[in-house]
Formats: C-alpha cells, structure tokens, sequence
C-alpha cells in the first residue's frame, strides 16, 4: 500500500473538490494512506467527508516564514532547487509572478513528503497544485501526477512542461486530452484517461 500525498486547491476547505473527496475515500478503503495538502486553504469545511479528510490535512497558508526559510535553505545547499525553480518559469509575467511564489510553499511540500515518507504526490487541478506537486517531486525525487479537470487545461499554464515531468497526467474526458495537445502537449503513454465517479479495477 502507499502512501500518498494529495495536493489539492482547496480541500478540504469551502464548498469545491467534492469530487476529490469521493476518490479519497475510494483509495482509503483500499488500504493507501493519505496526507492532503490544500495550496490556499480558506473557508469553512463545509461538505460531507471533507471533516474527515481535515483529520488527515496539513492546511497551511499559501506562505509563511518557515516555508520561505526551507526555500532559501533548498537554494543555497541544493543544486536540484535551482533547475526546480526553472521549471516555473514562463514568459507571460503575470504568470512568473504567481508561479515563482509558489517555490516556498512547494520546498515546504517537499520537507514534509520527505518527512513522512511519502511515496507519491498527486494534484488535482493542472493549476496551482500541480505546480507545487512538480516542484514538489523535483526538490525531493518523489514521484508525481496529477488529474487535470477542464478549466485548468484551459488555462493551459506550463501544462506540457508539467505533462512531460509527471509519472502520469490523468484527463477526465477525451475532449482534454484534445484540448491540451492543442496547447502543445505531447501524447505520451502517461497520459491517461480516466473518468470521475467510476469504479476501476
């Protein structure tokens, strides 16, 4: 059994990421123990089965001293930290900007993996949480994946760089898989589909 560490928006805080929840639980009965880490937790914990994923949360800002003391550490002691933090860099500066200030919250994610003994991370969302999660791995050397949705591929931010780097990139529909190789990703045989709310064997 594993030990994975879950990288989500916001769950198990305010109303979103049902879905995340049903998974969950699915991989629990199956014996996988879980850590989830929300990349911006706020809100109430509002919905069924989110109170029991909160047992089992690290709900940390999006930044704090300690995650920023790991960063710097990470980067003065480590070669590893700097090509990490290549792999967030974009063009588009509004993008770099959010992306360069998710590296302290990512050197944390990889502290804690590291601590835990984590065996794999996993995003939800090919956003934010699967840029903490590759960066995550990288500072670390656990392997990741992530399961990307649709607003996210959309949104198209390093989605091939991430798709690339990954164990495997999960899309829930064929349309995403479409879509994102619109957007420059390549088929690889980690790229993977598989819809939400069934059972796999």
């Amino acid at each position: 059994m594993l030990k994975l560490l879950y990288v989500t928006a916001n769950l198990p805080h305010g109303p979103g990421e049902t879905f995340v929840v049903t998974e969950i639980e699915a991989l629990r009965r199956r014996g996988h123990e879980f850590v989830v880490v929300p990349v911006r937790p706020k809100g109430e914990i509002l919905h069924g089965g989110a109170e029991q994923v909160a047992s089992f949360s690290l709900s940390e800002p999006l930044v704090s001293l300690r995650m920023i003391a790991l960063a710097v550490k990470a980067l003065a002691t480590r070669r590893r930290a700097w090509s990490a933090l290549a792999n967030l860099l974009t063009r588009n500066p509004r993008r770099l900007i959010q992306n360069l200030g998710l590296f302290p919250k990512s050197a944390w994610v990889a502290h804690e993996a590291t601590l835990r003994d984590i065996d794999h991370i996993h995003a939800h969302f090919a956003t934010w949480p699967a840029a903490v999660a590759m960066t995550a791995s990288h500072l670390s050397g656990i392997p990741w994946s992530f399961t990307a949705h649709r607003y996210d591929i959309l949104d198209g931010d390093l989605l091939a760089r991430k798709a690339a780097s990954a164990s495997f990139a999960r899309f829930i529909s064929r349309d995403g898989i479409e879509e994102a190789t619109r957007r420059g990703m390549e088929i690889t045989p980690g790229v993977t589909l598989i819809h939400m709310g069934i059972e796999v064997p």
